[in-house]
């Protein structure tokens, strides 16, 4: 009886198992596993491998609905009649659930990161990673850690806000989660993808490296080191001119060298085409095929460019090193047996019944409940049951579920009910529970006209409140551009948000500027609903408001859980992952800024009544900032005590109390300031938080522990080292001095 192959033999290591099979492999086998096929195509590609046409597939991608019968018929082929037998890995996209009709559909990125709670949304991935492998899934392309700078970026609503730490905590509960149940995380866009020239997506990035590696490379070092990621995407963006795929850099200096990363690493779909297209760094794909596997990029998507017949023939031709071949493959083989494909290849079918269960609806609500912001409240909410409710506004009746997202309704091939299509709107939650309510469209986020405007101003007068749904539109955008002709001259709901859907301004759309002013005229307290993955600029409507709730993309259970606040069921709990800005003039205008900016010379801003000094005719400070949040009760905050523990070791503890009339959820923030060091610091940066319950008249203290990495910066030799001195602690309106030694 022949001897068992190393390689399939689960109980050796997996670096063991490595080896033997790549030296099992030709070179065509090799360069077979470098690159995806086909893009939502499983049974074209079934056909072609069936028919000897295809030799074998080494990983795909799914966005739409598909068969898991077909992905098992294919990944038996490759298993049962492929030389080797080495299975493929399907991927889908997961920021927030799985873009296929049947999954849970969550809360976008920031409301998940409005809860400060990265337990709750490791339970998330736990669950979405289950449902991903029933169907066979087994990479998802997330979690999404860019820092979001300029909101005019359609991709804003894909990440955690724009705070690093905050950001590193939430994305690492998701890879281990997710990873844990046997399915990849793919963490992207490294990196300082967030930033690109006029809030474009794929536009040049103008950074310097000491600010990448303090602002966005954290997000990415947590998610490798404490969270193991097994899969890197680059960003299609350049940084400082060059390609991230194409850095030496950020790709081999950074990533490889320093941070130690063993994992694959993935082309985003089309990123080496760019390099003619777009870049004009290169003549020839050749030429992408010999920068991506200099730079250990080791699986280009979707199919191949720069991994092509020529490179292919090079290769065999030993004009390119056989050795580089071999470290990119090696970390494709390993990621798959990290899946466990080799023992576990297929789709669950039985195990169907099991995606989209009770309790994963139930936490996409909690999800939701716990993370929309209420920002405004001059009393008016709670809703009280009696009183009549007009509803208005192009968001009243669109479940805004955000990107990523699989509608059956753009996909001219499903004809099937999805998960998406079932979510209900706004006016859909008020007439479920039988709410007293009128409704009105008002406005597309494009078009309106006179007679919209005027039956928005007439519902208005008949109401006691207006609840106003305002905001984005993603609903209809897919990747990179747009579905089924959705963004055409005739079109009634223009997609507003998502990828390749950016804004030149973050002020509301002109027409919903339009009904606000209409609506206002009814005399009538106004609700202000925000849904969308991006702040805006609502300064000029703020004071004709009587409270303002920013909701974000709050997944499929959104629109009750809004309901249930609005009627004061739930106390509203979430903090802003993200500032608000002024205006789009407001730009950037993260919290965590160095001490020269927003306005620091002068401190003197001005008004269009009263011109000062920067701006002349108003201040740059937000209009909410990074951490701001209302809840219908009171928290107040007393006692704050630092315990020093050691030279660069300490305890904080504070205690909460809730004064109000309400329970209530809190999130408690603890911001550190360095005094000086030798690089220049930034004014305050989060460094801890912890999620509170507590009854009305309860209290709590609360206790943090800091450590050395809680004070360091990126020194002059782009190095990491701590800053001694004194430090503030703050925590609400709390301050304590401190001393690192």
């Amino acid at each position: 009886m022949e001897k068992k192959a190393i390689y399939l033999d689960a109980t050796q290591p997996i670096e063991k198992r490595v080896n033997d099979l790549l030296k099992r492999m030709t070179i065509d086998e090799k360069i077979d596993q470098m690159f995806t096929t086909g893009c939502n195509e499983l049974e074209p590609i079934l056909e072609k491998v069936q028919k000897g046409e295809l030799g074998g597939v080494s990983a795909s991608f799914v966005y739409y609905g598909f068969n898991p019968e077909t992905y098992n018929a294919l990944q038996r082929y490759q298993v049962e009649n492929t030389r080797l037998g080495i299975p493929f890995i399907l991927a889908c996209e997961n920021t927030h659930g799985l873009s296929n009709p049947m999954a849970t559909i969550f809360p976008t990125t920031g409301c998940m990161a409005a809860t400060f709670d990265e337990k709750l949304i490791g339970r998330f991935a736990k669950l979405s990673a289950r449902e991903a492998r029933i169907l066979g899934i087994t990479q998802v392309y997330a979690p999404n850690v860019d820092i979001s700078w300029d909101l005019r970026w359609g991709r804003v609503e894909e990440n955690y806000g724009e705070d690093p730490y905050l950001t590193g905590k939430m994305a690492t509960e998701v890879v281990k989660n997710f990873q844990k149940e046997g399915v990849a995380a793919t963490v992207k866009h490294y990196i300082a993808y967030g930033l690109g020239e006029g809030g474009l997506n794929i536009a040049p990035a103008h950074i310097g490296e000491r600010e990448v590696r303090e602002y966005m490379l954290p997000p990415f070092e947590a998610c490798l080191k404490q969270g193991g990621a097994w899969s890197i995407m680059p960003s299609y963006n350049e940084v400082d001119g060059i390609p991230v795929h194409a850095s030496k850099l950020w790709m081999k200096d950074v990533l490889r060298d320093e941070l130690g990363f063993d994992g694959m690493v993935m082309t985003d779909y089309g990123a080496s085409n760019m390099f003619k297209i777009l870049h004009h760094t290169i003549d020839e794909p050749v030429e992408a095929g010999r920068i991506l596997c200099d730079n250990e990029v080791d699986m280009e998507g979707c199919g191949y460019f720069g991994y092509c017949d020529k490179f292919r023939e090079e290769v065999k031709a030993g004009k390119y090193p056989i050795s580089k071949i071999n470290r990119c493959v090696k970390n494709v083989l390993r990621l798959k047996f990290r899946l466990g494909l080799f023992e576990n290849p297929y789709a669950q079918i039985e195990k169907i019944p099991q995606i989209h269960t009770p309790k994963a609806v139930a936490l996409a609500r909690e999800i939701a409940e716990k993370g929309i912001v209420l920002l405004k409240n001059d009393g008016v909410l709670p809703l009280k049951s009696e009183q009549k409710i007009a509803v208005i506004g192009p968001n009243a009746n669109v479940s805004q579920l955000g990107n990523y997202i699989y509608y059956g309704h753009y996909d001219k091939n499903y004809t099937e009910s999805c998960v998406a299509e079932e979510s209900r709107s706004l006016i859909e939650a008020f007439e479920s529970e039988k709410k007293n309510f009128l409704f009105a469209q008002g406005s597309e986020f494009e078009r309106t006209d006179e007679e919209m405007l005027k039956t928005a101003y007439e519902t208005a007068l008949a109401s006691d409140v207006v609840v106003l749904a305002l905001g984005d539109n993603s609903k209809g955008g897919t990747y990179g551009g747009n579905q089924d002709g959705v963004q055409t001259a005739t079109s009634q709901r223009a997609v507003t948000s998502g990828e390749g859907f950016d804004l030149n301004a973050i002020e509301l759309t002109p027409v919903q500027r339009k009904l606000f002013d209409a609506v206002q005229k009814a005399g009538k307290p106004i609700v202000m609903l925000l849904y969308g993955g991006r702040p805006h600029a609502i300064t000029e409507q703020l004071d004709a408001t009587s409270a303002v709730l920013f909701a974000f993309g709050a997944g499929e259970q959104g629109n009750e859980a809004m309901l249930d606040i609005l009627y004061g069921k739930v106390n509203p709990s979430g903090k802003l992952p993200i500032s608000f800005p002024r205006s789009t003039g407001h730009l950037p205008c993260f919290y965590n800024y160095k001490p020269s900016a927003r306005g620091s010379i002068y401190q003197a801003p001005g008004t269009p009544d009263k011109p000062g000094y920067d701006y002349v005719f108003d201040t740059p400070k937000a209009l909410f900032p990074f951490g701001y949040g209302l809840s219908y009760t009171k928290f107040t905050y007393e006692n704050l005590q630092v315990e020093k523990l050691g030279k660069r070791s300490f305890k904080v503890c504070v205690t909460v109390r809730n004064d109000g009339e309400y329970d209530g959820d809190e999130s408690v923030l603890l911001f550190l300031s360095q005094r000086t060091q030798r690089v220049t610091p930034m004014v305050k940066k989060l460094r801890a938080f912890k999620r509170i319950s507590l009854k009305k008249g309860e209290s709590q203290e609360v206790c943090f522990k800091l450590g050395k990495a809680d004070f360091t910066f990126v020194d002059v030799d782009m190095k990491r080292r701590v800053a001694g001195g004194q430090v503030r602690v703050q925590i609400e309106n709390l301050q304590e001095n401190i001393m690192v030694e």
